[in-house]
């Protein structure tokens, strides 16, 4: 989401931070918590070539316990592991809260000994 006043509530509370949002110093380290990891997978090339992420690097850095920038950073295949592990954790937290069953979660949460 890249609607600005959702960005700072939930940033500031958030632990871990996944950008990719495509829009150059969305987030700034006035906005995230103290210790928070971040992820830049933001990728944004102005017209004269220069290439900057979505996360104000220079600011985050100050606050956050891990940072990784979006060049140099992360990777094609790191990107997909990321998106993937989102996207199990998205639907684990769904099966939980709503205690049903989901036929492809199943397998993992049996895997990772939660179920």
């Amino acid at each position: 989401n890249t609607r600005q006043d959702e960005i700072d509530n939930n940033v500031a509370r958030a632990d871990i931070i996944v950008a990719a949002a495509g829009k150059p110093g969305l987030i700034h380290g006035d906005q995230i918590r103290e210790g928070a990891a971040v992820f830049d997978l933001g990728w944004n090339e102005f017209p004269d070539g220069t290439r900057v992420g979505d996360i104000d690097f220079d600011s985050v850095y100050e606050k956050a316990s891990s940072i990784v920038p979006f060049e140099g950073g992360v990777g094609p295949v790191t990107t997909t592991m990321v998106a993937l592990n989102l996207t199990y954790l998205h639907r684990m937290h769904a099966y939980f809260r709503g205690n049903g069953r989901d036929d492809v979660l199943l397998p993992y949460a049996k895997a990772i000994n939660l179920v």
